[in-house]
């Protein structure tokens, strides 16, 4: 993804759409998108479009660079790593799909249309799109005429029926092939005509170890984890002893996954390699057939289904936090 400070030129252009005839109208536009149920569900979306929208009418596109918008937008350390942490590049992909849905609802066709641009965090104002009504009008036809052109049409007619029905019978014959795919075939189909083997990459929660604290932390956890009495080294655990161990630990669920995968590749004749999220790389997953397990536990979900239409947000039901789509 490239950043706006990668394209001056197209900076300079999208800035001269807004026009002091268009600003007000769309902070004006802005302001119904907030109130919409796209955006009033979601404070991360809505901060991150009111930021874009209000800096680009201002002229400060220097402001809406991907570094810039973790530390104002997000609360982000002013030298957090943004390959590690995308949560910009994530939002803005959540931006843009609640952008097309609102625009997709009846009623909003006359409004000026915002978009994010993919590839850039400069927002865009388009005037709405004018309807064109074309009415073909058919000089009239003489008599005389018009019998040869019936005599031409039957002729011709009569010359394709022929292939007309050579055509028909091979369409019933392909349907019929078709039809005798189950759903579960047809949603595989891309991965299974391929020669190559699988490549399934597991999500990795971030999970740490304590070093010498570790076997006392254990126990209170298997004894119910009594709030009130920590292991008493727990307030003063140094950070020395919390050693992250993200690379080595997979959840139950997502081997679950892992496990019926392999089930139902093995009954279409491919094999499949098992990696871990932390271990895979770009050029690893790119032109391969591949398969993601885990959405915010794997970043390279979060990452490349940023443009899709769906997402994944988490959702508090009865108090406690579980993954969904959307």
């Amino acid at each position: 993804m490239h950043s706006s400070d990668d394209r001056p030129q197209e900076s300079e252009r999208i800035l001269d759409s807004w026009s002091e005839e268009f600003r007000p109208i769309a902070l004006v536009q802005l302001t119904k998108i907030l109130e919409s149920a796209h955006f009033r569900s979601t404070k991360r979306c809505s901060h991150f479009l009111k930021y874009v929208v209000e800096h680009a009418s201002a002229s400060h596109p220097e402001r809406l660079k991907e570094r810039t918008l973790g530390i104002e937008v997000f609360e982000r350390d002013p030298h957090y790593d943004t390959n590690q942490d995308p949560v910009v590049r994530t939002t803005a992909g959540e931006v843009r799909k609640r952008l097309a849905q609102y625009y997709l609802e009846p009623g909003h066709e006359d409004e000026i249309r915002i978009s994010i641009p993919p590839g850039s965090y400069l927002p865009q104002i388009h005037p709405p799109s004018a309807k064109v009504e074309a009415v073909v009008h058919s000089p009239p036809t003489k008599p005389e005429a018009m019998g040869r052109r019936q005599t031409v049409f039957r002729r011709r007619w009569l010359f394709m029926l022929g292939p007309i029905v050579i055509v028909l019978a091979v369409l019933v014959f392909i349907s019929s092939v078709y039809s005798r795919q189950t759903d579960l075939d047809r949603f595989w189909a891309p991965v299974i005509n391929q020669q190559e083997s699988v490549l399934i990459c597991l999500g990795q929660p971030k999970a740490y170890s304590f070093n010498k604290l570790q076997p006392e932390l254990n126990r209170w956890v298997d004894n119910g984890s009594n709030i009130q009495n920590p292991p008493a080294g727990l307030a003063t655990l140094p950070l020395s002893d919390i050693v992250p161990s993200w690379d080595r630990f997979v959840t139950v669920a997502d081997a679950q996954v892992f496990s019926q995968l392999t089930s139902v590749l093995a009954k279409k004749g491919k094999t499949a390699e098992i990696r871990g999220s932390r271990s895979v790389s770009l050029s690893d997953l790119r032109g391969k057939n591949s398969v993601l397990v885990g959405a915010f536990n794997n970043d390279w979900t979060r990452d490349l289904t940023g443009e899709l239409r769906y997402y994944f947000e988490s959702v508090t039901e009865n108090g406690t936090e579980i993954d969904a789509g959307a």
